[in-house]
This record gives structure tokens, sequence and C-alpha cells, in this order.
């Protein structure tokens, strides 16, 4: 597979697993499996568009930094996903209080009446620091690897049920199956049989029966709000679920950080009061030595080391740092007093990282900008 100019080489990965190729694509508007399988907050569908073989989703959630190994990070991410048929998706992620971009292809391909062979390729959109976008792009590679396979022994154990009752917190499943069935083709027979087919079953009586039409209820009550919220006819009645239009995506804005108030005159305030700010507990038996190179007014240059659960600070350089923070003085002071946010200054080259990204997240648990000293 030929590399995009703009984008990291291609990370690729094979899986085979007991499944269909339709239950692939449908994760992206199973809105209701995010939390429970992937951890991730509350989701909204932006936008869903299909035309033909075409399907265009947008969702916005917000997401642990768990999976991408920065577990003290939360993001806005917005997922911008295109399905080509039933053998190609294209899942597009946007971390807007970051402003990373990442992009993973999946391919599945079916073997034989009950397995399927996926075959996934990972990217990172380029950064004005090459060494960064090495780092980002072999965590999200690794996440990829880790939470895609989550959702396999769900596709493996899926059963079939002619007409599931689905929740209104679903999302729009029965949109994307709908659009699904031009994929098959349906011999006569079973046409036949699907138009003779009595538009309602007999009520099953007795205690089942009560209880389906309690279901039934319970359903209908779930999802008529929503339907009239999201879904209508031009004189305002809500639609049924074939006549729903598409809903074309919107144009998302990624507001600026808020400012909040600065808990630091100087950045020579910093380095004075970083060793009272120590958290031992938060470093365990970590051993590491931190390195600041800091340009423009007020720079200097400055390490900590930390070792046997202390901290000592000294200016100067260390020969040997295990991480390198290079930024002008004056943005790391906005950084440290939450005017800039740190993941968007390196993605963007506004500060170098030179050392794991994930032992710079973990800056603000060993040294709390807020702790009193």
């Amino acid at each position: 597979m030929l590399e995009e100019e703009g984008w990291t080489p291609n990370q690729t990965v094979r899986w085979e697993l007991s499944g269909y190729v339709q239950d692939v694509a449908e994760n992206t508007v199973d809105t209701a499996h995010l939390w429970p399988v992937h951890h991730v907050g509350p989701a909204e569908v932006r936008g869903l568009e299909q035309q033909g073989h075409y399907m265009h989703v947008v969702l916005r959630m917000t997401a642990s930094g768990a999976p991408v190994e920065m577990p003290d990070e939360t993001h806005e991410v917005e997922l911008d996903v295109t399905v080509h048929g039933l053998g190609m998706v294209v899942s597009s992620t946007h971390v807007l209080n970051a402003d990373l971009h990442t992009r993973q292809r999946i391919y599945p391909v079916p073997i034989d009446e009950t397995k399927i062979a996926i075959f996934g390729v990972n990217n990172t959109m380029k950064m004005a620091d090459p060494a960064y976008t090495k780092e980002i792009d072999d965590i999200f590679y690794r996440a990829f690897l880790v939470d895609f396979p989550r959702d396999f022994p769900i596709w493996s154990t899926k059963a079939y049920v002619d007409r599931p009752l689905l929740a209104a917190g679903d999302g729009p499943i029965a949109k994307y199956r709908k659009w699904c069935r031009q994929f098959y083709e349906w011999p006569a027979e079973a046409q036949a049989q699907a138009q003779a087919r009595p538009q309602a079953a007999p009520e099953p009586e007795g205690l089942i029966g009560r209880l389906t039409r309690v279901a039934r209820k319970l359903r209908d009550m779930a999802q008529k709000p929503a339907a009239a919220q999201t879904h209508g006819r031009a004189d305002g009645r809500p639609a049924d679920d074939d006549e729903q239009e598409l809903v074309a995506p919107k144009p998302q804005h990624t507001e600026a950080p808020a400012a909040q108030h600065g808990r630091f005159a100087s950045v020579e305030s910093y380095f004075d009061t970083i060793e009272a700010r120590f958290d031992r507990e938060a470093a365990g038996d970590l051993e590491a030595v931190f390195q600041w190179v800091l340009t423009g007014d007020h720079g200097r240059e400055h390490f900590v080391e930390i070792r046997g659960g202390r901290a000592q600070s000294n200016a100067g350089h260390h020969p040997a740092p295990t991480l390198t923070i290079e930024m002008s003085a004056a943005d790391y002071l906005m950084m440290i007093n939450g005017e800039l946010n740190g993941a968007r200054a390196f993605s963007t080259g506004r500060g170098k990282l030179r050392g794991p990204v994930r032992l710079a997240m973990k800056m603000q648990r060993l040294f709390p900008l807020e702790r009193a000293v």
C-alpha cells in the first residue's frame, strides 16, 4: 500500500476472527457500546450521510487518555468515518484539544461463511517535530492494536435476530442496516417469502405476552422524544424510520482552552518551588532526569533528577537527560499557567520533546502545579 504525503509511514496489522464484514462498520453508528467496551464518554452523532455505496458519519465524544498512554488527560475527540461498501472503513480521529490527527484504514474480508480477516493500517499526520511525530504515531498504533480488538468477542458471539429491539441510545443502527441491504443478493424465493410475511406476528399469550408488550411500550417511550428532536417532517411531525432524512455533517469549530488564573509570576518561581511540589507517591520507584531548555527573555537551562523517591533541582545542563523540553520561556510560562495546551504546543511546533511522551504527561502528577508551597 502506497504511503501518503503528509502522513507517517504505514503501520499494518492483520487479524482473523469469527464474524461478518457488516459488523465492522456497524461499530461506527453503535454509540451505546463505546462506554462499556472502549471507555469513551458521551458520544454524539453530529452527521450521517448515505449515498449509494458511500456512508459518512461524524461523531463527537469525550475520551480518556488512558488508551493512548496519557491516563491523566481527558480529550475532546471528533471521529470522521467514511465507509465504502462493506469492505473499507476510513476512521479519521482529530484530538481537538491537542490538535493531533490520526487515521486507521480498516479492510474486512470474508474468509468463509463465519470467518473474516481484517487488515488495518495506522497513520498519523506529520507535525513540525519529526521526533514528536514518531512518538505519537507509535502511541496511536499501540492503542489501535489494543483497543480495536475489544470488539472481537462481541462480533464472534452475535446472533441473528430478525426484528431486534433497539433503544433510543443505540445510535442510528437501523439506518445503517437498511443501507447494508443493497450489498446482498436475495434469492427470488426469499423475496417472495418476505413479501408474503404478515406485517405483525401474533401476540404471545400469558406472562410472555405481557412482558413483550411492556418492553415494546418502554421502547416506544424512549424512542419517541429522540425521534421528535433529531428527525422530523417539514410539518414538525416525527418521521418514521423509513423516511428519516439524511443529516449532512455539520462544520465543527474548536474552541481555544479557557485561560486560568496565573499560578506563577515567572519561570523562576516555577523552578524555585519544584522540589517542594514534588509528589513522592506519584513517582514511586521512578528514576529519571527532566531537562528544560528555555529560550528568549528569561530563558534558562534547568534539570531535575528523580531518584530514590527524591527530586533534586539544579540549574544548568545534564549530560544524559531522560526527557528534554525545549520551548521559549514565554510559552512555557503560559503552559504552566494553563493558558497554552501542552500537547497542542508540541504538535504545532511551539515546543519540542526529546524522550518519552508518556513521561512528559506524567509531569502533572510528579510536580502538581496547584500544590501549595
